[in-house]
């Protein structure tokens, strides 16, 4: 958790919740500090880097049931830490951006949400988010993404195009979760 050394007021301060990249398999909470460490200094914000599991510890969904208890942390704790529960947002790239785009996506969707942590009662929905390039179909990457040793691949529990229900599942858990009237068009970017 990363509180400014001066807060600009003594209102709840907005929360930037980061989740790392790593594809999957690697890396830490300490990765993509540094690209909040201003927001925090600035005294408007406050912002918590957060753990998932990584694929070498368990396959999908684990990872966004991590994130979801971490935004039930943060929203139970807030009061605690002076966090304003109206103004909650994730930050990812690549790996950590796919999470956070879920999170964006999937506030209220039961499947998403697991079992973990104390706080299972709580709201995970977020305001915001900013997805840095994370992938959203597994399946469409093709390549060097398909071998069982991929990444992705990893993340799933097998090679994607022999486990397609699983691939499409990370997937369709993003899909179904955006309103059809907000889904971007397909080979489009959301505007």
């Amino acid at each position: 958790m990363y509180p400014p050394k001066v807060p600009k007021s003594d209102k709840p301060l907005p929360v930037v919740v980061n989740i790392h990249g790593g594809a999957f398999r690697m890396g830490d909470k300490k990765m993509g500090v540094r690209e909040i460490a201003a927001r925090v200094a600035s005294g408007d914000y406050a912002a918590v880097s957060i753990n998932y599991r990584l694929s070498g510890q368990a396959i999908w969904p684990a990872q966004i049931y991590d994130c979801k208890a971490t935004i039930r942390w943060v929203r139970a704790n807030a009061q605690k830490y002076n966090f304003d529960l109206e103004n909650i947002g994730g930050i990812g790239g690549l790996a950590g951006g796919h999470l956070v785009a879920l999170l964006g996506t999937s506030g209220g969707v039961e499947a998403l949400e697991g079992d973990v942590g104390p706080y299972k009662g709580t709201s995970s929905k977020v305001k915001c988010v900013v997805d840095q390039f994370g992938p959203s179909d597994l399946l469409a990457m093709g390549g060097s993404h398909d071998p069982p040793e991929s990444p992705e691949s990893q993340l799933i529990g097998g090679a994607l195009q022999e486990n397609k229900d699983a691939a499409r599942a990370a997937r369709r858990s993003l899909r179904r979760a955006l309103p059809s009237a907000s889904r971007p068009a397909p080979g489009r970017h959301a505007s």
